[in-house]
């Protein structure tokens, strides 16, 4: 499969997997507002390598469509609420 459009493998009662992210906003020297304000837009995506097993499992949050993850202009966006 292209990388990015591949589902998690794993044991047969597995149904995803969560990631927790620490943003260190004071470090963030090209964001306009630190930390973000509410409405703030960030074009955004996450990505998962897993090089285990025969082929590797390549996952993202907003999928790419190209054998690179390096394609910003197919990334999502986060939004601030709060």
């Amino acid at each position: 499969g292209t990388p990015g459009t591949q589902r998690a493998r794993g044991r047969g009662d597995d149904r995803g997997w969560t990631v927790e992210l620490a943003v260190p906003f004071d470090q963030l020297i090209l964001a306009r507002n630190r930390p973000p304000l509410r409405g703030d837009r960030w074009c955004w995506n996450v990505y998962r390598i897993d090089r285990g097993g025969e082929k590797g499992e390549f996952t993202c949050w907003s999928p790419v469509r190209r054998p690179s993850f390096h394609t910003p202009e197919r990334f999502g966006f986060l939004v601030f609420e709060k």
